[in-house]
This record gives structure tokens, C-alpha cells and sequence, in this order.
């Protein structure tokens, strides 16, 4: 089966391919650490004796309690950054409407585009079901209608 146009990596950049894969693999490692409590406990419901030593001889209750006032504090921080943001950007554009409209591509633009006869792209949008066939570089080669 040959690859769609979406997993067609060869025609991402070096660069973005890098970035999107070691951002993955960065997110994938948080998810682990963040799931390692869960993992203890579950563990020491297993009969592995590592939650209690760590929570009651370690005393590792008193750092749970002082990681949690850490964490709610990040957590306040950064909502109230979003909301203060959300509120700037409301002021700010509110009942203002900055956007242009971007004028709408004429069927020859489109013809053009997609490298198709203008008859052609007309047929294909007044049909109701139509099979698109693409090249190996994505290009459209031909339309069936059905």
C-alpha cells in the first residue's frame, strides 16, 4: 500500500522531522515520570513493599505535601497568566474586527491549482461522490465521478 500524502516524511524538512520527533519522545518520558506514582502504588497493592518504605519511613509523605503546594502554586501562576492574557486579548479586540477577508479564488484559480481543465473541476464539484487519484508527489492526476 503506498503512503498517503499525510505520512509522507520525506517531504517534511531534516529540521521539523527532528523537532517533532524529539518533542514526542520528550513528552512521551513526562508521561512515564508522571505516571510514576501511579505505578508505586499499584506496585506496592502487588505486595512490593516500595510505596511504604518511601511514603512512611522515608518520610516522603512530608515532601508528597510540599510538592503539591509547589504544584498548586505553578498551577495558579500559570492560570492566571492565561486568564490575564485571554482578558488583554479581549480589550484588545474586542468588537474590533481586524481580519480581511481574502477574496475567494475564481475556478480557473482553482483549475490551476490543482492542475486540472476548469470542465473538469466543475464536473468533480457538482458531483456528490468522486474518487481523487494523486501522483506519488501529491499532485491530483485524475478525478473519477461516481
Amino acid at each position: 500500500m503506498k503512503d498517503t500524502i499525510i505520512n509522507a516524511e520525506h517531504r517534511i524538512g531534516a529540521t521539523k522531522r527532528f523537532a517533532a520527533r524529539s518533542l514526542t519522545a520528550l513528552l512521551w518520558l513526562l508521561w512515564a515520570y508522571l505516571c510514576l506514582p501511579v505505578l508505586s502504588v499499584l506496585a506496592w497493592l502487588a505486595g512490593v513493599k516500595l510505596f511504604y518504605e518511601e511514603m512512611l519511613v522515608r518520610e516522603g509523605v512530608d515532601k508528597l505535601f510540599s510538592l503539591m503546594l509547589v504544584y498548586a502554586i505553578v498551577i495558579g501562576a500559570t492560570s492566571g497568566l492565561l486568564i490575564l492574557w485571554a482578558r488583554l486579548n479581549y480589550r484588545r479586540f474586542h468588537n474590533r474586527e481586524k481580519r480581511r477577508r481574502v477574496a475567494d479564488a475564481t475556478p480557473d484559480e482553482l483549475a490551476a491549482d490543482y492542475r486540472l481543465s476548469a470542465s473538469d473541476l466543475l464536473a468533480a464539484q457538482q458531483t456528490q461522490t468522486v474518487v481523487v487519484h494523486h501522483s506519488d508527489r501529491g499532485h491530483v492526476v485524475r478525478i473519477v465521478r461516481r
